[in-house]
């Protein structure tokens, strides 16, 4: 697996990973385990975030976004722009079973994309008091044949 450039800055930053579900997790689990990487990984169920409101309940608790969380795309931004509780210089934010995540609306997975194109760009930049760190999302499925239609142009890490 090449799941060790998920720890490089850069292009690109949203991966596919064809596997088991329970090896997916355990490899990235242990990714984030070992303090020589410098990252964090969280988990978001992709059965529970086929809605947009499955997702943000989601994202609070594996984020841990705290109470404070609108629920809401631009809220999203802010929270993940900032992520007051993640001190990593990498960020890895991993779709566990993405085959239904975020199918309605519509607009939901675009605007999700967005974001994250978005935070990427600001993490990307050096200002005052903030490090510069990076953010990468995988989509992991068993197959993708699914997602190779839903979410075209990832990288397959496997």
């Amino acid at each position: 697996m090449k799941l060790q450039s998920l720890l490089k800055p850069g292009q690109p930053n949203q991966h596919l990973l064809i596997l088991a579900t329970n090896d997916a997790y355990d490899a990235l689990r242990a990714l984030g385990h070992d303090p020589k990487n410098n990252c964090s990984v969280r988990f978001l169920r992709g059965s529970k975030c086929a809605d947009r409101a499955g997702f943000f309940d989601e994202a609070a608790a594996a984020l841990q976004l705290g109470p404070h969380f609108g629920e809401n795309w631009d809220a999203f931004h802010d929270s993940l722009s900032e992520l007051p509780n993640i001190h990593s210089e990498t960020v890895i934010l991993v779709v566990l079973e993405a085959g239904s995540f975020l199918e309605s609306p519509k607009d939901a997975l675009t605007n999700f994309q967005t974001v994250v194109k978005e935070v990427v760009a600001e993490w990307a930049k050096p200002a005052a008091g903030k490090p510069v760190r990076n953010l990468h999302i995988v989509y992991q499925a068993e197959t993708d044949k699914i997602l190779g239609t839903k979410l075209p142009g990832l990288v397959k890490l496997a």
